[in-house]
């Protein structure tokens, strides 16, 4: 990304945070969530955090294969199981 899409992204994430603890909470509107400062954006940090990490889990576990993986398929005998 360029350096002006950082810059655009950090204004708006500051503008959101600073946003949170300005907004004006009616405790008979609403969730009790919407009374923590900032819950949206925590929220969503804490949502991004772990999609990153459970893909990376899976892409780890499930789908990576070692660097002999296809050799090996080629080694086998047409009959030999797994």
């Amino acid at each position: 990304m360029k350096r002006w899409h950082w810059i655009t992204l950090a204004i708006l994430v500051a503008a959101s945070v600073v946003a949170g603890f300005l907004g004006h909470y009616e405790p008979g509107h609403g969730h009790w969530w919407n009374a923590i400062p900032a819950f949206y954006a925590i929220y969503g940090l804490a949502g991004s955090a772990a999609l990153i990490y459970l893909s990376w889990l899976l892409g780890k576990k499930v789908l990576q294969r070692g660097e002999d993986y296809y050799e090996a398929l080629e080694d086998r005998t047409p009959g030999e199981e797994e």
